[in-house]
């Protein structure tokens, strides 16, 4: 089927004459007439207009067919997760590393961007944290004085 046989097939089904549709859209009788007769094809607001009076989508004007919207990706991270196998310093990822990529991915960027600000800051500190605690401190002194060579010493007076 043409364009010409769609917008005249689509005309007829709706009831509605040459004239109906100049009234409507001001798509002159002659030029309709051309059209359906597929002597040219209709401009982009001539196919505007006639999607409008014809309540039909242009891709089916132009193609027969209606545009068919993909189908969103899978969002099941457990079946993203087996089918990546994902391993990280060659070692192999835990279920629960596993589950917080495949959910990562699934993100919009702005939200993954925040999840990464976030995730470094949590790092950051417990980076920091490790550096200023007496404990990490005192740790190390126990580990020095556990030394079986007697080399280690007490650092600051520490026992």
């Amino acid at each position: 089927m043409t364009i010409g046989q769609r917008i005249r097939s689509r005309r007829k089904e709706l009831n509605l004459t040459m004239k109906d549709i100049f009234e409507r859209e001001n798509i002159k009788t002659g030029n309709l007439s051309e059209l359906e007769n597929d002597k040219y094809l209709p401009s982009v607001q001539t196919l505007i207009a006639l999607g409008r009076v014809l309540e039909c989508s242009i891709d089916w004007l132009l193609t027969g067919s209606e545009y068919q919207v993909a189908p969103p990706p899978d969002l099941d991270f457990r079946a993203l997760k087996t089918e990546q196998g994902l391993a990280c310093d060659g070692l192999p990822i835990s279920e629960e590393e596993a589950d917080l990529i495949a959910m990562y991915r699934l993100l919009p960027e702005e939200q993954r961007e925040d999840i990464f600000d976030v995730t470094h800051l949590k790092y950051k500190k417990h980076v920091e944290r490790k550096k200023e605690s007496i404990y990490w401190t005192y740790a190390a002194d126990r580990e020095e004085k556990s030394d079986p060579s007697g080399a280690g010493s007490a650092q600051d007076g520490t026992a």
